[in-house]
Protein backbone atom coordinates (compact mmCIF):
# COMPACT_ATOMS: atom_id res chain seq x y z
CA UNK A 1 0.00 0.00 0.00
CA UNK A 2 2.55 2.64 0.55
CA UNK A 3 4.63 1.76 -2.49
CA UNK A 4 1.42 2.00 -4.02
CA UNK A 5 0.48 5.56 -2.55
CA UNK A 6 3.76 6.78 -3.27
CA UNK A 7 3.58 5.51 -7.20
CA UNK A 8 0.55 7.78 -7.26
CA UNK A 9 2.87 10.52 -5.56
CA UNK A 10 5.75 10.09 -8.01
CA UNK A 11 3.68 9.56 -11.79
CA UNK A 12 0.13 10.94 -10.33
CA UNK A 13 -3.45 9.30 -11.34
CA UNK A 14 -2.96 8.77 -14.77
CA UNK A 15 -0.43 6.29 -14.49
CA UNK A 16 -2.61 4.46 -12.35
CA UNK A 17 -5.51 4.78 -14.47
CA UNK A 18 -2.87 3.49 -17.37
CA UNK A 19 -1.81 0.37 -14.81
CA UNK A 20 -5.47 -0.85 -14.74
CA UNK A 21 -6.29 -0.30 -17.90
CA UNK A 22 -3.38 -2.58 -18.65
CA UNK A 23 -4.63 -5.60 -16.97
CA UNK A 24 -6.34 -8.09 -19.00
CA UNK A 25 -10.37 -8.02 -18.98
CA UNK A 26 -11.15 -11.67 -19.15
CA UNK A 27 -12.69 -13.93 -16.61
CA UNK A 28 -9.37 -15.02 -14.93
CA UNK A 29 -8.23 -11.64 -14.16
CA UNK A 30 -12.24 -9.86 -13.59
CA UNK A 31 -11.87 -10.01 -9.61
CA UNK A 32 -8.13 -8.76 -9.68
CA UNK A 33 -9.04 -5.99 -12.34
CA UNK A 34 -11.74 -5.12 -10.00
CA UNK A 35 -9.69 -4.46 -7.17
CA UNK A 36 -7.01 -2.31 -8.75
CA UNK A 37 -10.07 -0.25 -10.16
CA UNK A 38 -11.27 0.34 -6.54
CA UNK A 39 -7.94 0.78 -4.97
CA UNK A 40 -7.12 3.58 -7.23
CA UNK A 41 -10.63 5.05 -6.91
CA UNK A 42 -9.98 5.45 -3.44
CA UNK A 43 -6.83 6.88 -3.03
CA UNK A 44 -8.20 9.30 -6.10
CA UNK A 45 -11.05 10.55 -4.57
CA UNK A 46 -9.62 12.13 -1.45
CA UNK A 47 -7.78 13.98 -3.74
CA UNK A 48 -9.57 14.45 -6.51
CA UNK A 49 -13.42 13.47 -6.58
CA UNK A 50 -14.09 14.84 -9.62
CA UNK A 51 -11.76 13.31 -11.29
CA UNK A 52 -12.63 9.55 -9.88
CA UNK A 53 -16.40 10.50 -10.70
CA UNK A 54 -15.19 11.56 -13.90
CA UNK A 55 -13.24 8.12 -14.20
CA UNK A 56 -16.21 5.95 -13.13
CA UNK A 57 -18.48 7.68 -15.41
CA UNK A 58 -16.17 6.91 -18.55
CA UNK A 59 -16.26 3.07 -17.56
CA UNK A 60 -19.82 2.56 -16.28
CA UNK A 61 -20.37 -0.07 -18.49
CA UNK A 62 -17.59 -2.24 -17.57
CA UNK A 63 -18.02 -5.14 -14.70
CA UNK A 64 -14.46 -4.02 -12.98
CA UNK A 65 -16.22 -0.71 -11.94
CA UNK A 66 -19.49 -2.43 -10.52
CA UNK A 67 -17.48 -2.75 -6.97
CA UNK A 68 -16.84 -0.49 -4.18
CA UNK A 69 -15.70 2.50 -6.16
CA UNK A 70 -19.04 4.10 -6.79
CA UNK A 71 -20.35 3.97 -3.32
CA UNK A 72 -16.88 5.62 -2.29
CA UNK A 73 -17.55 8.58 -4.86
CA UNK A 74 -21.11 9.03 -3.92
CA UNK A 75 -20.49 9.25 -0.08
CA UNK A 76 -17.56 11.52 -0.61
CA UNK A 77 -19.31 13.44 -2.88
CA UNK A 78 -22.51 13.73 -0.48
CA UNK A 79 -20.04 15.45 2.39
CA UNK A 80 -20.42 18.40 0.50
CA UNK A 81 -23.66 18.14 -1.76
CA UNK A 82 -25.67 14.96 -1.40
CA UNK A 83 -28.21 16.41 -4.45
CA UNK A 84 -25.40 16.77 -6.76
CA UNK A 85 -24.05 13.24 -5.73
CA UNK A 86 -27.63 11.54 -6.70
CA UNK A 87 -27.44 13.74 -9.73
CA UNK A 88 -24.05 11.71 -10.71
CA UNK A 89 -26.02 8.65 -9.78
CA UNK A 90 -28.61 9.23 -11.94
CA UNK A 91 -26.27 9.84 -14.85
CA UNK A 92 -24.67 6.51 -14.60
CA UNK A 93 -27.11 4.68 -16.84
CA UNK A 94 -26.42 1.10 -16.96
CA UNK A 95 -24.74 0.88 -13.56
CA UNK A 96 -25.42 -2.67 -12.19
CA UNK A 97 -28.30 -3.15 -9.76
CA UNK A 98 -25.60 -3.79 -6.53
CA UNK A 99 -23.34 -0.89 -7.28
CA UNK A 100 -26.60 1.74 -8.44
CA UNK A 101 -27.99 0.05 -5.17
CA UNK A 102 -24.90 1.47 -2.70
CA UNK A 103 -24.44 4.38 -4.62
CA UNK A 104 -27.95 5.63 -3.98
CA UNK A 105 -28.01 4.58 -0.43
CA UNK A 106 -25.30 6.61 0.34
CA UNK A 107 -26.13 9.48 -0.75
CA UNK A 108 -29.60 9.79 0.22
CA UNK A 109 -28.44 8.75 3.34
CA UNK A 110 -26.48 11.75 3.22
CA UNK A 111 -29.29 14.36 2.02
CA UNK A 112 -31.77 12.44 4.63
CA UNK A 113 -29.49 14.03 7.56
CA UNK A 114 -29.60 17.36 5.46
CA UNK A 115 -32.92 18.03 4.70
CA UNK A 116 -35.49 14.77 4.54
CA UNK A 117 -38.23 16.97 3.09
CA UNK A 118 -35.84 17.07 0.13
CA UNK A 119 -34.59 13.73 0.18
CA UNK A 120 -38.78 12.30 0.39
CA UNK A 121 -39.31 14.67 -2.73
CA UNK A 122 -36.15 12.98 -4.86
CA UNK A 123 -37.45 9.67 -3.52
CA UNK A 124 -40.90 10.21 -5.14
CA UNK A 125 -39.86 11.33 -8.43
CA UNK A 126 -37.87 8.20 -8.50
CA UNK A 127 -40.28 5.37 -7.31
CA UNK A 128 -38.87 3.65 -10.83
CA UNK A 129 -35.56 2.58 -9.51
CA UNK A 130 -34.71 -1.25 -9.37
CA UNK A 131 -33.05 -0.15 -5.47
CA UNK A 132 -36.16 1.78 -5.05
CA UNK A 133 -37.89 -0.64 -2.19
CA UNK A 134 -34.22 -1.06 -0.52
CA UNK A 135 -34.18 3.01 -0.58
CA UNK A 136 -37.71 3.66 0.82
CA UNK A 137 -37.26 1.32 3.51
CA UNK A 138 -34.04 2.45 4.61
CA UNK A 139 -35.70 6.10 4.36
CA UNK A 140 -38.77 5.70 6.40
CA UNK A 141 -37.01 3.40 9.28
CA UNK A 142 -34.77 6.98 9.00
CA UNK A 143 -37.17 9.81 9.69
CA UNK A 144 -39.76 7.12 12.30
CA UNK A 145 -38.00 8.89 14.93
CA UNK A 146 -39.97 12.53 14.45
CA UNK A 147 -42.48 11.47 12.22
CA UNK A 148 -44.54 7.99 12.14
CA UNK A 149 -46.98 8.95 10.19
CA UNK A 150 -45.14 9.58 7.00
CA UNK A 151 -42.44 7.16 8.32
CA UNK A 152 -45.50 4.18 8.00
CA UNK A 153 -46.88 5.41 4.62
CA UNK A 154 -43.18 5.50 3.01
CA UNK A 155 -42.76 1.84 4.66
CA UNK A 156 -46.18 1.14 3.08
CA UNK A 157 -44.54 2.15 -0.94
CA UNK A 158 -42.11 -0.94 -0.51
CA UNK A 159 -43.78 -3.20 -3.58
CA UNK A 160 -42.23 -6.70 -2.42
CA UNK A 161 -44.77 -8.17 0.77
CA UNK A 162 -42.00 -9.47 2.97
CA UNK A 163 -40.54 -6.53 2.49
CA UNK A 164 -43.12 -4.06 2.97
CA UNK A 165 -43.75 -6.25 6.72
CA UNK A 166 -40.01 -5.58 7.51
CA UNK A 167 -40.28 -2.10 6.50
CA UNK A 168 -42.97 -0.89 8.92
CA UNK A 169 -41.73 -3.59 11.88
CA UNK A 170 -38.18 -1.67 11.15
CA UNK A 171 -39.95 1.59 11.76
CA UNK A 172 -42.10 0.60 14.66
CA UNK A 173 -38.92 -0.47 16.35
CA UNK A 174 -37.25 2.83 15.39
CA UNK A 175 -40.13 4.65 16.76
CA UNK A 176 -40.76 2.79 20.01
CA UNK A 177 -37.07 3.81 20.41
CA UNK A 178 -37.09 7.30 19.86
CA UNK A 179 -40.80 8.43 20.10
CA UNK A 180 -41.28 8.69 23.86
CA UNK A 181 -44.02 7.73 26.03
CA UNK A 182 -46.97 7.53 23.33
CA UNK A 183 -44.52 5.63 20.88
CA UNK A 184 -47.12 3.16 20.83
CA UNK A 185 -50.23 5.27 20.55
CA UNK A 186 -48.64 7.12 17.51
CA UNK A 187 -48.02 3.47 15.62
CA UNK A 188 -51.64 2.85 15.72
CA UNK A 189 -53.22 6.00 14.97
CA UNK A 190 -50.54 5.88 11.64
CA UNK A 191 -51.86 2.08 11.11
CA UNK A 192 -49.74 -0.32 12.35
CA UNK A 193 -51.23 -3.38 13.17
CA UNK A 194 -50.97 -3.96 17.11
CA UNK A 195 -49.17 -7.58 16.82
CA UNK A 196 -46.66 -5.73 14.85
CA UNK A 197 -45.95 -2.79 17.33
CA UNK A 198 -45.77 -6.01 20.43
CA UNK A 199 -43.54 -7.59 18.76
CA UNK A 200 -41.21 -4.67 17.67
CA UNK A 201 -41.46 -4.05 21.37
CA UNK A 202 -40.63 -7.36 22.26
CA UNK A 203 -37.28 -6.87 20.19
CA UNK A 204 -36.56 -3.63 21.60
CA UNK A 205 -36.51 -4.98 25.08
CA UNK A 206 -34.30 -8.23 24.36
CA UNK A 207 -31.99 -5.93 22.63
CA UNK A 208 -32.20 -3.25 25.88
CA UNK A 209 -31.84 -6.24 28.20
CA UNK A 210 -28.57 -8.16 26.11
CA UNK A 211 -26.92 -4.90 25.71
CA UNK A 212 -26.78 -4.22 29.67
CA UNK A 213 -25.56 -7.91 30.15
CA UNK A 214 -21.90 -8.25 31.38
CA UNK A 215 -21.53 -11.46 29.07
CA UNK A 216 -19.42 -14.67 30.35
CA UNK A 217 -20.23 -16.64 27.01
CA UNK A 218 -22.12 -15.21 24.08
CA UNK A 219 -24.34 -18.14 23.78
CA UNK A 220 -25.86 -17.46 27.11
CA UNK A 221 -27.27 -14.45 26.00
CA UNK A 222 -28.96 -16.43 22.83
CA UNK A 223 -29.88 -18.89 25.57
CA UNK A 224 -31.84 -16.00 27.86
CA UNK A 225 -32.94 -14.08 24.44
CA UNK A 226 -34.99 -18.07 23.38
CA UNK A 227 -35.79 -18.35 26.68
CA UNK A 228 -37.53 -14.41 26.94
CA UNK A 229 -39.05 -14.95 23.72
CA UNK A 230 -40.43 -18.30 24.29
CA UNK A 231 -42.29 -17.40 27.53
CA UNK A 232 -43.88 -13.74 26.29
CA UNK A 233 -44.95 -15.37 23.06
CA UNK A 234 -46.48 -18.27 25.59
CA UNK A 235 -48.71 -14.83 26.93
CA UNK A 236 -46.58 -14.31 29.99
CA UNK A 237 -45.93 -10.84 30.93
CA UNK A 238 -42.45 -9.79 30.38
CA UNK A 239 -41.62 -7.15 33.08
CA UNK A 240 -42.62 -10.49 35.11
CA UNK A 241 -40.83 -12.94 33.17
CA UNK A 242 -37.42 -10.53 33.09
CA UNK A 243 -38.13 -10.68 36.73
CA UNK A 244 -38.07 -14.54 36.90
CA UNK A 245 -35.24 -15.05 34.61
CA UNK A 246 -32.72 -12.19 36.13
CA UNK A 247 -33.17 -13.22 39.67
CA UNK A 248 -32.98 -16.79 41.08
CA UNK A 249 -35.00 -17.61 44.26
CA UNK A 250 -31.68 -16.86 45.94
CA UNK A 251 -29.32 -14.10 44.59
CA UNK A 252 -26.87 -14.40 46.68
CA UNK A 253 -26.37 -18.32 44.72
CA UNK A 254 -25.40 -16.01 41.57
CA UNK A 255 -21.90 -17.53 40.64
CA UNK A 256 -21.39 -18.47 37.24
CA UNK A 257 -22.57 -19.67 33.77
CA UNK A 258 -24.31 -22.85 34.68
CA UNK A 259 -26.81 -21.01 36.67
CA UNK A 260 -30.58 -19.75 35.70
CA UNK A 261 -29.47 -16.45 35.95
CA UNK A 262 -25.59 -17.08 35.11
CA UNK A 263 -25.95 -14.48 32.57
CA UNK A 264 -25.52 -11.76 34.85
CA UNK A 265 -22.21 -13.12 36.53
CA UNK A 266 -18.31 -12.19 35.53
CA UNK A 267 -16.67 -15.36 37.15
CA UNK A 268 -17.73 -18.09 39.52
CA UNK A 269 -15.65 -15.78 42.35
CA UNK A 270 -18.53 -13.50 42.01
CA UNK A 271 -18.96 -11.52 45.34
CA UNK A 272 -22.45 -10.13 46.64
CA UNK A 273 -21.27 -6.83 46.99
CA UNK A 274 -20.31 -6.96 43.00
CA UNK A 275 -23.95 -8.42 42.26
CA UNK A 276 -25.45 -5.49 44.56
CA UNK A 277 -23.29 -2.87 42.21
CA UNK A 278 -25.17 -3.72 39.62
Amino acid sequence: ELLFRRSIAQNGFSAAQDWVSSIAGDERNETYKRQAFDRVVRAMVYRDPSLAAHWISQNVGESFAAGDAVAMVAERMSETSPSSALKWMESLAGLPGSAAASGYRAALTALTAQNPDAAGAWLSKNADLPAYDELAARFAQAIAGLDPQSAVAWAQTVGNGAGRDEAIAAVARRHLQEGGEYAEADLLEAGVPQATIDAAGLDRLVEKRLASITLIDRSVSYAYAEEFIGKVQDGADAASVELELVLPADPHQLGGPSMPSGHLAVSPQMQCVDCHRR
